[in-house]
């Protein structure tokens, strides 16, 4: 197998360093100068035991997990023990008093099925604390942290296919790992696999969307270059999977010695840098995880393609080394991406950027013509159909963006209507009135991959002038993809069974008459059934029953 030539700097062993799903023996947090500062654990044994809420070895965790040591007293969140369970030994992590781990983010974890997913075998309250525990696997051979002198072949055929399962579970259930590293990264049993664990500062998505969180929870030199713009997204853990393996293949983590304002420079401005014996293969694998621009980074299927033997294209990016940054929502921004992404999700204070005249001596940066399209985008009257337009021009393949929405695609916009039926949401007519939805498909390509589609979204977007409730609704079928309507607490998927139903009702047809001409979804589940022709006839005989 081919070794890896060491690095002429040695990283320091960590005494601190524990065996299992350890955190770190220290938490990290960045002073006002950017400066490491270490928050050591409290070691003080008798001082714990006094405390009320201390779980002391020895005792019974839900009936049936004896403490028999401690782990970790403090990993910032949680103390870790290992316990006895018939015969064999487990992990309890304890959460201190009035922490809990995220509901969805849990609740989706403990959903996955897979070897690559640290699972939690139970959860619950510690009845005489009332602190919550999970109970893991102890998985003995330790992290990726405890060892060095790894080949090129376990990089490659244990840890980035492990890694790249890994992410895609968690990714599929809607979760961001948000920390992926060596120390979060376990050996499994065996030597054939790793395991994903550590999901203390992860995220729920939901339907998969890009978010800003507003907070700044990262580990500097794995987090991403958007994450400093708080937007978090699957491809956050690619990134953070990229910087892992260059920190396998030197045996110390690339940014050893750099302070965190160094840190955010190289990670926002410069390329990473892969030494020349780093191995060509793994280099073009760490290359295409690491791009700036998360468009063109790897995700799961280039991975995986790569790993099978093909030759997958590590997409060039803008150099942003000589860019003045544009300042806005109180940070720096140096790439047009982010810009367009920044304004998408802060959209009253983008409008004012725009209108004001502020953007175009950043965006001169790139090219006469991007300056060209935020002048023809100020002189858009309309200011919200302006800033849309200028999202789609800055960005190399945007999102759906529309008043402080961020859709990846229709599927994600369909599910945001269903979720909120029978309200209509006057933002999403106001997309479809405006056709601005329409110039969205057709940037896109939908046009031409699906013409039958374009012409049907066409023909809501033209009804929402004369009837934007009736539109909304008919979108929502469109996009939803299923037929139900909901009557008399009835579902019906079909305009024979319902005509069934109402026969069978003859008596109350004046009642169901009078409902039926004020339910505009009935109308809108007509014409998606094709009877839009039909529609002033139905009007006509229920107008007669009333």
């Amino acid at each position: 197998m081919n070794q890896i030539p060491k690095p002429t700097m040695k990283m320091p062993e960590n005494q601190n360093k524990t065996v299992v799903m350890q955190e770190a023996a220290k938490t990290e947090k960045m002073n006002t100068v950017g400066q490491a500062t270490e928050v050591m654990n409290a070691s003080n044994t008798s001082t714990n035991s006094q405390n009320a809420s201390f779980i002391p070895v020895g005792e019974v965790i839900a009936d049936r997990f004896k403490t028999i040591e401690i782990l970790t007293y403090n990993t910032g969140e949680a103390t870790l023990y290992i316990c006895e369970d018939n015969e064999q030994n487990v992990v309890a992590k304890v959460y201190h008093d009035n922490i809990k781990p995220k509901d969805k983010v849990s609740e989706n974890i403990r959903s996955i099925q897979s070897k690559y997913v640290i699972p939690t075998l139970e959860h619950g309250v510690h009845e005489r604390t009332n602190r919550y525990f999970e109970i893991m696997p102890y998985y003995s051979n330790g992290d990726l942290s405890t060892r060095k002198d790894f080949t090129t072949d376990f990089i490659l055929n244990v840890v980035a296919t492990s890694v790249n399962e890994g992410l895609y579970a968690i990714h599929q259930a809607g979760v961001v790992h948000r920390d992926i590293k060596p120390n979060n990264i376990f050996f499994g049993h065996d030597s054939t696999f790793v395991v994903l664990g550590d999901f203390g500062i992860s995220s729920y998505l939901e339907n998969g969307t890009v978010m800003n969180t507003g907070n700044s929870n990262r580990t500097d030199g794995y987090a991403a270059p958007e994450v400093y713009n708080q937007f978090i997204c699957k491809e956050n853990d690619y990134y953070s999977f990229g910087i892992m393996l260059l920190e396998l293949a030197l045996e110390e983590h690339p940014f050893k010695g750099f302070t965190s304002e160094q840190i955010m420079k190289v990670t926002l401005m410069d390329s990473v840098t892969i030494p020349n014996h780093i191995p060509p293969r793994l280099s073009q694998l760490i290359k295409g995880l690491t791009r700036k621009d998360r468009t063109i980074r790897w995700g799961y299927d280039e991975v995986k393609r790569w790993l099978n033997g093909e030759n997958v294209n590590v997409a060039e990016e803008t150099n942003t080394r000589n860019v003045r940054p544009y300042r806005f929502g109180g940070k720096d921004i140096y790439t047009l991406n982010d810009l367009a992404l920044n304004f998408a999700n802060n959209w009253t204070e983008g409008k004012k950027h725009l209108y004001r005249g502020l953007v175009q001596d950043f965006v001169k940066q790139f090219g006469e013509d991007y300056a060209l399209q935020v002048i023809e985008c100020e002189e858009i009257r309309d200011q919200d159909t302006g800033l849309f337009n200028l999202i789609s021009a800055l960005h190399q393949n945007p999102p759906l963006c529309w008043k402080g929405y961020i859709f990846n695609d229709l599927q994600q916009l369909g599910a945001t209507i269903k979720q909120n039926l029978p309200e209509v949401n006057s933002d999403i007519i106001e997309l479809l009135a405006k056709g601005n939805l329409l110039k969205y498909l057709k940037a896109t390509g939908v046009d031409q991959s699906s013409p039958n589609f374009y012409s049907e979204i066409k023909n809501i977007s033209n009804r929402s002038r004369s009837n934007s409730t009736l539109a909304y609704y008919c979108l929502a079928l469109t996009l939803i993809g299923n037929s139900e309507f909901l009557y008399d607490g009835k579902v019906f998927t079909e305009i024979d069974a319902f005509i069934s139903y109402l026969h069978d009702k003859q008596s109350k047809f004046d009642q169901h008459a009078s409902r039926l001409l004020e339910n505009q979804y009935f109308f809108a589940w007509l014409i998606h059934f094709g009877f839009e022709n039909h529609i002033e006839k139905w009007r006509s005989i229920l107008t007669q029953g009333e």
